[in-house]
């Protein structure tokens, strides 16, 4: 509630101090203030502990705008692997926190939450379905003026009666405007208003990626869904990529009128949107995702990674202007991204690079007024992990390799992990600025940094004062001079 965005780092491995020293996972909290040049997790604002043992606590975690009138945002956790009981089938979790209720306490147990400090959402009971994987802040799908938000299960299975579909995932959208209490999975679309998009593909994996995609709709948002191990239409594992154009239907009538498969997207008379498949069998496309106004152009365009494409190698593909992209029946081939469908294509340094790993928008990290890109790929350099911050706003060919970054060409800058195993741009983000300037930083994940400790580092934005404190719509014709980010060499 001060204007400047605040942190969430994660570490789902996090021992629980104790006699039994169970792995249980933490989230950690930060209010954004001074930011000195290293920061312990003890310094940080609030501590979030996972409430069973292994349960991926904050594997996935998502900053919501409030539920309600209050000033403070709320905060999502992911436990894809919380469980019941023996067998231990990870059934999955996920946890909404009122930001306001959690604001003045420094440390949480979740197996101590209490209505209105917070609520959770519980996978379905009959199925290892992992829900939790991931989950995403939407903005608002179902044009109520309330955002909204998302939790996959990318293991869902789903049975038409006659051809189960072990695997296909499932994304739950769930309206904003309602703090769960304590409800399962299948109280969305009855007692949590909401609907479900419904994986089509055998060990597709649906879900296993999703965001918003802002102003993708008729006075609403869209959002995107990867599936980086389904087929469409074919027996090659290339990853789909499912775009859906809000607004979508999130009810609480118990009868699943909201509900649709994902092969419904861009077909006569289905929902509407845009499907993208891989290239190659193994690409994984989908596996990362993000959006942002990457051209400058005030049109929301698409990032797509695809990591396991050409042995490791990985690319990610760019597409221009989503919402100018014709809605044509059936689906679009990434492999064609940088020619008929306007955009580029970034590719991999080497194989086992990982590229496109993770993703997302770095904001206006170089304040030229357009977004810029991360890109992530932990298994560079026998692991050591590089990230890729490419600058927006730069006119680029169709295709690009990540091996020019830094040049007259290309401008941005790569950025390596200290030692082999160091993992970093496991995860990337940004988008937001926690100095409080005009420009946006970004952090980035390294979780095997320090002798497996893990390490979470941020750059801030290159924000200068300018003229009339506008940013600036030109760039030199070289490369941006490095910054120097202390642990990186």
């Amino acid at each position: 509630g001060d204007g400047q965005a605040d942190l969430l780092v994660s570490d789902p491995l996090a021992w629980e101090s104790g006699e039994q020293q169970d792995v249980v996972g933490e989230v950690y909290y930060h209010e954004s203030g001074a930011w000195p040049p290293e920061l312990n997790t003890s310094d940080l604002t609030l501590r979030i502990v996972g409430e069973a043992t292994e349960t991926g606590a904050g594997m996935r975690v998502a900053f919501l705008p409030p539920i309600d009138d209050d000033p403070e945002g709320d905060i999502l956790i992911g436990a894809p692997h919380f469980s019941w009981e023996p067998p231990w089938d990870p059934i999955g979790r996920a946890y909404v926190l009122n930001g306001t209720e959690v604001d003045d306490i420094d440390e949480l147990f979740l197996d101590q939450l209490k209505y209105p400090q917070g609520g959770t959402i519980t996978g379905a009971d009959d199925q290892a379905g992992e829900f939790g994987l991931d989950v995403a802040a939407l903005g608002d799908v179902d044009g109520d003026g309330v955002a909204d938000y998302a939790v996959a299960a990318a293991q869902y299975d789903w049975s038409d009666g006659l051809h189960p579909q072990v695997g296909a995932g499932v994304v739950a959208l769930i309206a904003g405007g309602q703090l769960p209490v304590f409800n399962s999975f299948y109280d969305i679309g009855c007692k949590l208003r909401g609907a479900f998009a419904i994986g089509v593909s055998a060990d597709g994996m649906a879900g296993y990626a999703v965001r918003g995609v802002p102003g993708f709709g008729d006075q609403a948002d869209g959002f995107v869904i990867g599936a980086p191990s389904a087929s469409a239409g074919g027996d090659f594992a290339t990853g789909v990529v499912y775009v859906v154009r809000g607004p979508v239907l999130l009810s609480d009538d118990c009868d699943g009128s909201g509900n649709f498969y994902l092969d419904e997207v861009g077909a006569a008379e289905g929902v509407r949107g845009h499907v993208f498949v891989g290239e190659n069998e193994g690409d994984l496309a989908g596996a990362a995702l993000a959006s942002g106004d990457f051209d400058g152009d005030g049109n929301t365009d698409l990032l797509i990674g695809a990591p396991g494409y050409d042995l490791g190698r990985g690319r990610v593909y760019l597409i221009y202007s989503i919402e100018a992209l014709p809605e044509e029946e059936g689906e679009k081939y990434l492999g064609d991204v940088g020619s008929s469908i306007p955009g580029v294509v970034f590719d991999g340094v080497a194989w086992g690079d990982l590229s496109g790993w993770s993703l997302s928008t770095a904001g206006d990290f170089d304040y030229d007024g357009a977004d810029d890109v991360l890109v992530g790929a932990p298994g560079t350099e026998s692991q050591r992990g590089a990230a890729f911050l490419i600058y927006g706003g730069q006119a680029l060919p169709g295709r690009v390799s990540l091996t020019t970054i830094g040049t007259c060409d290309f401008a941005g800058l790569q950025l390596v992990g200290e030692q082999p195993g160091s993992l970093l741009g496991a995860s990337v983000s940004g988008g937001a600025s926690l100095d409080g300037d005009a420009s946006s930083d970004v952090g980035i994940g390294a979780p095997g940094d320090g002798v497996i400790l893990g390490r979470a580092f941020i750059l801030f934005g290159m924000w200068s004062e300018l003229p009339d404190d506008e940013p600036s719509q030109s760039r030199d014709d070289g490369p941006v001079d490095p910054i120097d980010v202390g642990p990186f060499p």
